[in-house]
């Protein structure tokens, strides 16, 4: 009868600890692939109403809504005066500084941003916040 010689780290086999680390660095790589595009800004002074639908609780009619208070002040200089668009309160704001920027990102979805939308963080997407 042969002896198969194992070598081992704190109990645990080599080629199972190995094995462990190399699902571990695929799960770790493969999660930083799936979120590459997700990372990406809507530029909230140019983007289409599409773009900016991309951000949780923004649907068509408030993209519409922040598109035409946009064209009205000529953009905007802060994160804040969004808080003038009906539906728009403390906690949409708090959505907008995640995903959306001033003065960079992307104007339109990207195939990729368009493929992997942001999960809804509330049930209706177009409710209006209860603190504004």
């Amino acid at each position: 009868m042969k002896h198969h010689m194992q070598s081992s780290v704190y109990g645990i086999s080599v080629h199972a600890l190995a094995c462990a680390m190399l699902t571990a660095l695929c799960v770790i790589v493969g999660a930083g692939v799936a979120t590459a595009e997700v990372d990406a800004k809507i530029n909230l002074n140019r983007a289409n109403a599409e773009a900016l639908q991309y951000i949780p609780g923004i649907g068509p009619a408030r993209a519409a809504d922040i598109i035409a208070l946009r064209k009205e002040t000529g953009g905007f200089r802060a994160l804040e005066d969004l808080l003038a668009v009906p539906g728009i309160g403390e906690k949409t704001l708090l959505k907008i500084q995640q995903y959306g920027s001033l003065n960079s990102g992307v104007a339109e979805l990207t195939e990729e941003m368009a493929a992997n939308p942001p999960p809804m963080l509330d049930a209706h997407a177009e409710s209006p916040d209860a603190s504004g």
